[in-house]
């Protein structure tokens, strides 16, 4: 029998479950441009590490909370993110954390860190497309759990 609570978010009530599988993981890209992201459930939300390049490390943390937009009455997400000095995986942790959040319905915590050493405009473009795509597959995966259960 699958467990189910509540509570309310900004005039938004989250149902969260319980599920029978609560660790994920997915990857992208290959050498040094793969990325690898790592999904547990935890009560309350998701918690997701994402690293890779040739050093994967703590370089940002965002925190996603979905809502719906008053104005419009679809789901959106909110974020806060905190950034290591000189770290620049602030855009990472939030854009997977908002997708995350918005996708699934569920509070988010991502910790992101992608390293690559003389990185160029190419580069980062190509590590940023496979955390994409693990974002993607992470969402299918979720979603057809939910599904089973």
């Amino acid at each position: 029998m699958m467990k189910k609570w509540g509570y309310r978010i900004r005039g938004m009530s989250i149902m969260h479950q319980k599920f029978s599988e609560t660790n994920s993981t997915f990857s992208a890209g290959s050498g040094k441009f793969r990325v690898n992201m790592s999904i547990s459930r935890v009560n309350g939300g998701i918690v997701a590490v994402v690293g890779g390049g040739e050093r994967s490390h703590i370089g940002a943390a965002a925190i996603a909370v979905p809502y719906t937009n008053v104005k419009n009455q679809l789901l959106d997400s909110s974020s806060s993110v905190i950034t290591l000095p000189e770290h620049k995986d602030d855009v990472l942790a939030r854009s997977i954390s908002e997708k995350l959040a918005k996708s699934l319905n569920q509070v988010v915590v991502v910790v992101a860190g992608v390293h690559v050493d003389n990185a160029s405009k190419s580069d980062i473009e190509l590590l940023v497309s496979n955390c994409i795509e693990c974002t993607e597959k992470a969402i299918c995966h979720l979603k057809k759990v939910e599904t089973k259960i």
